[in-house]
């Protein structure tokens, strides 16, 4: 008992030290005052430290390989630098060992810099910027509510969802491409034009305004009195006054209302005098404007419209009385006609402004209500990859918008909103890399009662996958991505396939019954295994629950070596005298519990026919069917250590499973599972009978007698993150019994860990 013991601890120890093995070499130098030690840490760095024994303190320095000359001069450095009374021998010593090392890294840990001999699966394109039409966003979810099951199309407000092999496809009559860009800024653009035009209004209401209307009763009175040509001419200077500034005022708004650099305006504007008598080019002006003429009309601006219009009479009437007052006067007085036709020109420069007015009150009312044309900024992008799936991702940003006139912008403008993913996304196929088109992510809460939704490839514009010679499967290796745009550039990461050492894992059992020389249970189980992936789609039955499930989403093919102790590892057959015909047979037969419990070697796979994933509870359940042939080592005999026979009998298993596993942790987790396992030998040598058949001395060898049931209760323990290279601590609780039978039983209480058998091959390439 005590060998077997052992045997369990050199094989887990073995196990343990297979998994954490480092091949780097290190540096200990010591000359009898100092000791110079130094070892490498990831991606090429190499740490130093020199200890002064006479004291016991430390200095330290780490660098990076790189060229052999600058790596063993730096090397040298920095070691008399942190202590100048280091001989010449050890520093001759230090060269020297710094050249091996550096020779070592090159020959053989090439592959650091490499990603570890990580074979490239593709490089995914991320987005910072995206801009979204916030009204064809709300529509969806009614688009969907609305779309039965036997309607093939429904349309609304431009937006059409047509039906197609139980997919919506959506064709939106805004394309949200590169020239989104050009349009937003054109709405920041038009919303400082209507900032501009407000603000003249403003100015005609107040002092302009006053002013005119005074100068008007005076002209008025004018019109009867005979005072002298320079009072007359007195108040026409201060017409020219108040005209001044309203001409350049008018001249200001036009240039912000076609701006030279501006997208809208087809016509650039310079070297061009806007005065207010240029009526030509006010006709330019407006006619750029009526590309969006068929608009409502605001009525934020609608008062102040009637206030022109109304300043725009009063004009009028002070023409009239100009005209008359200077159809006598004409001849005497050349400057005051002057001032009538700067009268006019004013007045039809206002009118134009008017209508300037409300043509801009219909784009912005267009633009803000209909289009409804926003920017969403990514501020963080993080996606889980796990078995060929995005399992999680989170899209983190802000909206902002060109117009704050409702609560709903102002929210947005200053909260971050999160979009995720309502189901894992496969990331395996070309088939699932062709439906990234058709997924949405929707945002983690109502905002103002409105739901949200992105495009994925709004995010990740694109994954260019690699192709490789008999690839088929083009998912990176389980990882965490994280992406945070820098100054709104779009940027690429490349993404890597799982190492070639993870190809194959192994789990390590130790049985704690099985130690114990009287029992036959598997002293030790070696389980090799690789689950590969097949379908990664992945669906939602309801809306209302956070359920999905996948059919026949993998398959594990896997081979079970039983190290059984060395004197029960051959399974004796019993034997039962009849008497036939005045004859005695000996019927020799084993039950198919022992047959089971003494395998010795089985191989097969097992497939994942059923997932269904229920992420509230933290929980996934499967559907498993197996399919295994077995080798089982018998012992015949006749006589008890006489005339001995040993041979091998194979056999043939159906196991379908059904299990549950509980992860709320990535460090440790919980599995439940029930097998049915129908077991049957191929072999005439004997026959395969059931515990209560042969207490029965029933020999009719039935089907139901080649059923066993099993039970497991499996809980793991992973001490460091799932994507390093440590392996995972298992405890498992096994029970075996026969159909119909539970007092035939056997039991297996189990420590385990679990390790990848494969090396990196020293010197290979990324692409390998």
């Amino acid at each position: 008992m005590i060998k077997n013991i052992l045997l369990v601890v050199f094989i887990f120890l073995a196990a343990y030290t297979v998994q954490g093995q480092s091949n780097y070499p290190n540096l200990d130098l010591y000359d009898g005052k100092y000791e110079i030690k130094g070892s490498f840490t990831p991606y090429s760095v190499y740490s130093f430290t020199i200890t002064d024994k006479s004291n016991s303190s430390e200095q330290s320095f780490s660098l990076n390989i790189m060229d052999k000359d600058n790596f063993v001069k730096l090397v040298t450095a920095k070691c008399l630098a942190l202590n100048s009374s280091l001989g010449k021998e050890v520093l001759e010593k230090i060269k020297t060992e710094a050249l091996k090392l550096f020779y070592y890294y090159i020959s053989y840990e090439r592959t650091i810099v490499t990603e570890q001999n990580k074979p490239i699966a593709g490089e995914v394109t991320f987005n910072p910027v995206i801009y979204v039409s916030v009204d064809q966003l709300e529509r969806r979810t009614v688009f969907k509510d609305k779309l039965k099951k036997g309607d093939k199309k429904v349309s609304n407000n431009g937006i059409t969802l047509e039906k197609t092999k139980s997919r919506l496809i959506r064709k939106d009559k805004y394309t949200i491409k590169d020239e989104s860009s050009s349009v937003f800024n054109d709405l920041l653009v038009v919303y400082g034009k209507k900032n501009a035009l407000n603000a003249f209004i403003n100015v005609l209401n107040g002092k302009a305004k006053r002013e005119l209307n005074e100068m008007y009763k005076q002209l008025e009175g004018m019109k009867e009195s005979r005072d002298s040509i320079s009072l007359k001419l007195g108040i026409l200077n201060q017409v020219e006054e108040i005209l001044e500034p309203l001409d350049k005022i008018s001249s200001n708004t036009i240039l912000l209302i076609n701006p030279a650099d501006s997208t809208i305006v087809s016509k650039r504007l310079e070297n061009k005098e806007l005065g207010l008598g240029n009526a030509d080019l006010l006709e330019e002006v407006i006619a750029e404007q009526k590309y969006l003429n068929s608009f409502k009309k605001d009525d934020s601006v609608k008062e102040s419209i009637e206030l022109l219009e109304e300043i725009s009479s009063k004009r009028k009437e002070l023409d009239s009385l100009i005209q008359s007052y200077n159809g006598s006067h004409l001849t005497e007085n050349l400057n005051f006609s002057n001032v009538n036709l700067r009268l006019n020109d004013l007045t039809q420069a206002q009118k134009t402004i008017n209508n300037q007015i409300q043509s801009q009150s219909k784009n912005i009312s267009n633009q803000e209500v209909n289009d409804g044309l926003k920017r969403f900024k990514v501020e963080e992008v993080e996606f889980e990859i796990n078995d060929g799936y995005m399992k999680r991702i989170e899209i983190l940003g802000k909206i902002e918008t060109p117009f704050r006139k409702s609560e709903f912008y102002n929210f947005n403008n200053s909260g971050t909103i999160i979009f995720e993913n309502q189901i894992p996304i496969g990331f395996s196929r070309t088939m699932d890399l062709k439906e990234l088109n058709n997924i949405y992510f929707f945002n983690n809460y109502a905002i103002s009662n409105r739901s949200l939704s992105l495009h994925l490839t709004d995010v990740l514009e694109l994954y260019n996958k690699k192709m490789e010679v008999d690839r088929n499967d083009f998912s990176p290796e389980d990882q965490i991505v994280i992406y945070k745009p820098i100054e709104n550039k779009t940027s690429k990461k490349v993404l890597y396939k799982e190492s070639s050492k993870k190809i194959l894992e192994a789990e390590v059992y130790t049985d704690f019954v099985g130690i114990n020389e009287t029992n036959p249970n598997g002293l030790v189980q070696t389980e090799v295994k690789k689950e590969i992936i097949l379908n990664t789609s992945r669906y939602r039955p309801s809306k209302f629950f956070q359920v999905n499930f996948s059919w026949f989403e993998a398959i594990t093919p896997s081979i079970t070596l039983s190290k059984l102790e060395e004197n029960n590892k051959n399974l004796p057959l019993q034997f039962n005298r009849q008497i036939l015909n005045g004859e005695n047979f000996n019927i020799k037969h084993a039950s198919t519990l022992e047959l089971r419990r003494y395998e010795a070697l089985s191989m097969g796979f097992k497939l994942k026919y059923l997932t269904i994933d229920v992420p509230y509870l933290k929980a996934t359940l499967y559907g498993n069917l197996g399919i295994r042939y077995g080798i089982t080592n018998i012992k015949d005999s006749l006589v008890l250590n006489a005339d001995v026979e040993e041979y091998k009998v194979n056999s043939f298993q159906i196991i379908p499973e059904f299990s549950v596993k509980f992860q709320g942790d990535e460090r440790y987790g919980l599995e439940l599972g029930y097998r049915i396992n129908y077991f049957n030998i191929y072999t005439d040598k004997f026959l395969q009978l059931s515990k209560k058949d042969i207490s029965n001395q029933n020999f009719s060898n039935d089907w139901c007698d080649k059923l066993l049931h099993n039970t497991e209760i499996r809980v793991f323990y992973q001490p460091s993150n799932p994507s390093k290279s440590n392996g995972r601590w298992y405890l498992r609780y096994r029970l075996f019994w026969e159909a119909g039978n539970t007092s035939a039983n056997f039991s297996q209480l189990q420590f385990g860990y679990s390790f990848f058998l494969l090396k990196n091959e020293p010197g290979m390439g990324s692409s390998n």
